[in-house]
């Protein structure tokens, strides 16, 4: 596990951050931003800089643009903690030995969250194989 402390540095930025992306040159970049501004990040990536993107809330379209940058190191991760990762294998195990399952998925959140239903959501689907 690494700690905030073993960080050269941590920006936090709502946007873009492509400026600082140049001026850094950092190994990695976790983005937690929006959609839009992942968008404007990924464009100014260098090919040595990994790029977590933990946002969600994408439209189909900009999934499959991002989808482009397999050339860069991107892994897209719409909820990067441990516990609902556990969950999802789960999830996928258990759509295994019961595929026929009725499956519901009922999530709550603030009542400002942008994107619902969420990615976790959605990906906790996909692991049923529904919508």
């Amino acid at each position: 596990m690494i700690k905030p402390d073993e960080f050269d540095f941590v920006v936090e930025s709502k946007e873009f951050i492509g400026e600082l992306v140049n001026w850094f040159e950092p190994d990695v970049v976790v983005d937690f931003t929006t959609p839009d501004a992942v968008m404007l990040n990924i464009n100014t990536l260098r090919k040595e800089t990994a790029y977590i993107i933990a946002t969600t809330g994408f439209t189909d379209v900009q999934i499959n643009k991002i989808k482009e940058y397999e050339h860069l190191k991107v892994l897209y991760a719409p909820n990067i903690s441990d516990g609902i990762n556990l969950v999802i294998k789960a999830c996928e195990l258990f759509n295994k030995i019961w595929n026929n399952a009725d499956v519901e998925i009922i999530e709550q959140h603030f009542k400002d969250k942008r994107d619902l239903p969420s990615g976790t959501a959605k990906k906790i689907a996909k692991a049923f194989n529904a919508d």
